[in-house]
């Protein structure tokens, strides 16, 4: 429970509390049998009327886990599509300076050649460990970070840039405030800032230090706090928050991580609320990832979070930084239909109830041949039916768990609890939609959580309408009737209804397809 940490109704956010909800966010994914939700309630309402509203939302769940309560009403969260708009271009100023926090990573070094080749003459960038005296630039080794840094300053500098290179901790009070004493002297005024500054670490919610919490919220809430208290009086153009996608939808090992950016996208509302330029963008993945592996990269992507290139994300951020309406944005690749199918593996996300297209109904590999599943029983008595299908899961599930032989799965069995995880669940149900030749809900194994529970939705509601074939015994072709056999052993033609006859020729019509 928060009290005004979200944007709901006319409330404007406190930016502290809002960290809970980033956290929550990773909770919910990492641990979704304990998850209950998240409530925000009104600033200022009575502790009895809360109560009673806390209450209220616990024991007459409807299955909404982000709810704000106001005195206007209850609201839930959505992620919902906005036609972009283009804002006014924003000038850059050749008489002004611009300040980069984490400019040395690549990312930052990119916003910089970005800023430059637009025809911002003044680029500080601000990192904790900063670069070597420039007369120690040419015995750098070539291969080494800090000489690709350079390399990169230089090439910075020959857009006709000047850059500054500043080393310091964005979160040091002190530190800061002697750069910032520094514009309108031996630097240029300062227009504006891009707050760009993490450090960076992986920790599940049951094995993360204090340390690293702490580690993780110093440059996103210390950091942006101390850069607001030193602009709040200067006239910026521009104030923008990085923030990340994580902080709306969670990631897993990146709880902190959640918990410092949407304390940024809280604040972002807050400051836009004092008449101060702010704009917090929760951005998917770029193409300069700041993760530490191929691998990495390789279970970002399997989540339907694709990269984007650098040259369209930085033209986007162009578009917002002259946004003077709506004070947080979203900025992802993002293949949403796989992406809500991890993330509602293991339990529904009303949040993402808006996103993802409908798809066509999912077409056999084979176009000359039904579904797999849907074969097998086509060519087995009614009976043999569920049988069929519990097998083909079993199969399947071991398939995915890497379990030998396929009997040794326990049917009755959580396929969590047997070690599957949301990204497995994925290529399960991937596999099953081509076995019966249908797109399946992206909560199939939430709502129907082993395999018995499994076979009941899929015999029921799948593969209802599955008939057998028809089957003859061989005959002498001399004994062959000359007139059409009767259409039932026990109905002569005649006597069929008229419905019995539209579903007779359905039938013939569906054999000879």
């Amino acid at each position: 429970m928060t009290r005004g940490a979200q944007p709901a109704g006319d409330v404007v956010p406190t930016a502290e509390p809002a960290s809970q909800w980033g956290l929550g966010r990773v909770i919910a994914l990492e641990h979704p049998e304990i998850w209950g939700g998240l409530i925000d309630l009104a600033p200022g309402s009575p502790s009895v009327q809360s109560a009673g509203e806390i209450i209220d939302e616990i024991l007459e769940s409807d299955g909404e886990d982000q709810v704000a309560v106001r005195e206007s009403g209850r609201f839930v969260a959505r992620l919902a599509r906005s036609q972009h708009r283009v804002a006014s271009p924003m000038p850059w100023r050749d008489d002004a300076s611009y300040v980069i926090t984490g400019g040395l990573g690549g990312l930052g070094l990119k916003l910089a050649r970005w800023m430059a080749e637009r025809g911002a003459r003044s680029i500080v960038l601000v990192g904790r460990n900063g670069l070597a005296p420039r007369e120690a630039w040419d015995t750098l080794r070539p291969d080494s970070r800090e000489a690709a840094q350079v390399a990169a300053v230089r090439a910075i500098e020959g857009l006709g840039a000047d850059v500054e290179v500043v080393v310091g901790d964005v979160a040091d009070v002190v530190a800061m405030r002697a750069l910032f004493g520094r514009f309108g002297d031996d630097l240029p005024p300062l227009r504006g800032v891009i707050h760009a500054a993490a450090a960076l670490s992986n920790w599940s919610i049951d094995d993360m230090p204090v340390e690293a919490l702490r580690a993780m919220l110093r440059p996103k809430v210390d950091g942006t706090w101390v850069l607001h208290e030193l602009t709040r009086e200067l006239n910026l153009d521009f104030f923008v928050l990085f923030s990340s996608t994580a902080a709306l939808w969670g990631s897993r090992e990146l709880g902190h991580y959640a918990a410092a950016n949407h304390f940024l996208d809280a604040f972002a509302h807050a400051r836009r609320a004092e008449g101060l330029p702010a704009v917090s963008i929760n951005w998917g993945t770029w193409d300069e990832m700041r993760v530490a592996s191929a691998q990495d990269r390789q279970v970002v992507a399997s989540t339907g979070l694709h990269p984007m290139p650098s040259d369209g994300a930085l033209q986007v951020l162009g578009d917002l930084l002259g946004d003077r309406d709506t004070p947080q944005h979203v900025v992802a690749s993002v293949d949403w239909n796989l992406l809500k199918g991890v993330y509602e593996a293991r339990r529904s996300r009303p949040f993402l109830a808006l996103v993802g297209a409908r798809r066509p109904a999912r077409a056999s590999r084979r176009t000359d041949a039904p579904p797999e599943l849907t074969q097998r029983l086509a060519d087995a008595p009614v009976q043999q039916h569920r049988a069929l299908v519990v097998t083909f899961l079993r199969d399947e599930v071991a398939r995915s768990l890497g379990i030998q032989p396929s009997t040794a799965v326990d049917t009755e069995q959580g396929l969590f609890e047997m070690g599957m995880d949301s990204l497995m669940a994925v290529e399960l149900k991937t596999r099953i939609e081509e076995a019966v030749g249908t797109n399946l809900p992206s909560t199939l194994t939430f709502n129907y959580p082993n395999i018995e529970a499994l076979t009941d939705y899929l015999t029921a509601n799948v593969l209802a309408d599955v008939e057998p074939v028809e089957r003859r015994e061989p005959t002498d072709a001399a004994e062959e009737p000359s007139s059409p056999e009767p259409t039932s052993a026990t109905q002569p033609a005649d006597d069929l209804t008229e419905d019995d006859l539209a579903d007779l020729l359905a039938a013939r019509l569906a054999g000879l397809q």
